[in-house]
């Protein structure tokens, strides 16, 4: 598709300068194209300038062409992405967790930025802080690293949030499982297979709008705003 857009470049280059082939076969060769501009000078003969102008074009169409095929594969390419359970993401995400949820026990493991409890992720996913246990517990068997016995008293279960990221991994088969971070999976139709190839980064995914209603309208009955 590239190389036939090139060649329609091309093409297009020659229609709009057309030299007569009479006067194309008496002229002879360029070596080089036009190196300025594709202009006719006033002492140039006429043939000449044509067959001048038509080669600076090509010239041209090529090059844009081919560095724009370049840029084209460089942004279907993309940056790599990181790691699944990449050591900064977790730790992103796990400061985050911690900062917007409610500290409730005020222990050294409960003001870690590397530690999320049950009930911090019960908040955050809202959801019954039952389940969360359920899940850490039984589910994934994590470690509870929170070693306070009033917070343990009242079922308090801390994990480290590295932990938290490998072992949730490990609970799914590995063709589930996607090569990256930021990398999404679905089922095709007719197989049962998870196939993993669809670009979820904040880069890809702040390209899309939805146009189905009015910004205003969101604003004006729930208080939402695109800038907060």
């Amino acid at each position: 598709m590239v190389w036939g857009c090139q060649l329609a470049i091309v093409l297009a280059g020659a229609i709009v300068v057309s030299v007569p082939a009479t006067e194309i076969a008496s002229v002879e060769p360029i070596e080089e194209p036009l190196a300025v501009d594709d202009e006719c000078q006033a002492d140039e003969p006429g043939s000449l300038c044509g067959l001048n102008a038509l080669q600076l074009r090509a010239s041209q169409a090529s090059e844009k062409s081919s560095r724009g095929w370049a840029e084209s594969l460089e942004q279907e390419e993309g940056p790599a992405h990181p790691a699944v359970c990449d050591a900064t993401l977790v730790a992103e995400t796990c400061e985050r967790v911690n900062l917007v949820t409610r500290e409730y026990y005020g222990t050294a493991a409960d003001k870690s930025p590397n530690i999320v409890h049950a009930a911090e992720l019960a908040e955050q996913f809202m959801v019954s802080r039952r389940s969360i246990l359920d899940f850490l517990e039984h589910h994934l068997a994590a470690t509870n690293v929170e070693v306070d016995k009033k917070a343990l008293s009242h079922e308090a279960f801390g994990v480290e949030c590295m932990d938290l990221c490998n072992l949730t991994v490990l609970s799914f088969p590995e063709s589930y499982r996607p090569p990256t971070s930021d990398v999404g999976c679905y089922v095709p139709t007719g197989s049962s297979v998870p196939k993993c190839d669809i670009d979820v980064s904040p880069t890809s995914l702040g390209g899309f709008h939805f146009n189905d209603h009015d910004p205003r309208e969101g604003e004006s009955k729930y208080s939402e705003s695109p800038n907060r």
